[in-house]
């Protein structure tokens, strides 16, 4: 009961301390002293009450719940426990209190710790999450890309764990095949997407990139897919140089000697020596 009288004398403190102010405004009367409530003294100090006041007072009051009066919530000390636990969410309930008094919230991790997620057979990185009410579930650490082919240029990315409660949600996308190369003989290759599998016809290689067979007299042309062959390496005037001796090969055209007579030199100077 005494709770009850303290929580009144503090709703009459707090409201009407402006009411006074706000009557005594619209009065005009400023010999008129508020005592910090709905009591009002002026000069002559007699005291008056005003029945405006007292009216918007019961107002204020009648729209404070009645449990806000309920002793048995400042008695004693809650002991909160979990109930009505479910995927979503969890009601903290004090039994001192009763149901009345009831907090239902959403679940909220309080420990996050690795784990492996098993689905169909396959193993996925993920969290293993548990609120304080004990509720644990588990969810992928990222998502986790399926390549599925569509035609022979394209194919769809979705999130192998998308639809279950592992993954919140990923949007479908389609994008092209990423092709590599890979030989099936020394002369021809297949065209594979690196992602969802497609496999293309059987092409012939085509040699195009020279490399370094480390003969001076041969030359390596490969293939995109990693295939080569040897060839002979071919000089300025188009000949092979395997169709030239070696000899032939290092030496230069022979050192031809000239004389030239005192009357070229002449010549070749302008007249002048």
């Amino acid at each position: 009961m005494r709770k009850k009288i303290g929580v009144l004398i503090a709703l009459l403190v707090f409201i009407g301390l402006p009411l006074a102010a706000k009557a005594t405004s619209e009065s005009r009367n400023f010999n008129i002293k508020s005592c910090g409530n709905i009591i009002y003294r002026d000069n002559s100090g007699s005291i008056e009450l005003y029945a405006e006041d007292i009216a918007l007072l019961q107002e204020k009051l009648s729209s404070v719940p009645d449990k806000i009066f309920d002793p048995v919530i400042y008695s004693h000390m809650h002991v909160w426990e979990y109930i009505d636990i479910n995927r979503n969410t969890h009601t903290r309930h004090c039994a001192g209190c009763g149901v009345s008094y009831d907090i239902i919230s959403k679940h909220e991790a309080a420990t996050i710790k690795k784990c492996i997620i098993t689905y169909e057979g396959n193993e996925y990185p993920g969290h293993e999450k548990i609120c304080k009410c004990g509720y644990a579930w588990r969810e992928e650490m990222y998502h986790n890309m399926s390549y599925s082919m569509v035609d022979a240029s394209h194919h769809t990315v979705s999130c192998a764990l998308d639809g279950t409660d592992y993954c919140g949600g990923f949007t479908v996308k389609e994008s092209e095949h990423v092709r590599t190369a890979y030989p099936t003989s020394d002369k021809t290759h297949q065209i594979i997407c690196d992602y969802c599998g497609f496999a293309g016809e059987t092409q012939e290689c085509v040699f195009i990139y020279e490399g370094d067979s480390g003969d001076l007299t041969q030359v390596q042309k490969y293939c995109e897919c990693g295939n080569y062959i040897t060839e002979p390496k071919e000089t300025v005037s188009g000949n092979t140089t395997e169709d030239k001796p070696d000899e032939e090969l290092k030496a230069g055209p022979p050192a031809q000697e000239e004389s030239i007579s005192g009357n070229q030199a002449e010549a070749n100077m302008g007249g002048k020596i």
